[in-house]
């Protein structure tokens, strides 16, 4: 993830002042002082979360509700 994508997300996520975007330390010192550091320590993890995976089981459920979609709107 690229500076600018971080500053992004921080963005995204948390109400920063208009000299504070785009710029990721001035947007994490924003969060930091502002609102705690918990909320900067759980967006950062949240940022850096690796992807979840689909699973098999996902696919199937998804593929019985498509089909009940279907069955419930054909009229």
């Amino acid at each position: 993830m690229t500076p600018e994508a971080l500053a992004t997300f921080f963005a995204g996520n948390v109400a920063l002042p208009r000299r504070t975007k785009g710029n990721v330390c001035a947007s994490a010192q924003y969060i930091e002082t502002n609102k705690h550091r918990s909320a900067l320590t759980a967006l950062m993890a949240q940022a850096f979360a690796p992807p979840v995976e689909l699973t098999a089981l996902y696919h199937y459920l998804a593929a019985l509700f498509l089909l009940n979609a279907t069955v419930w709107n054909d009229d």
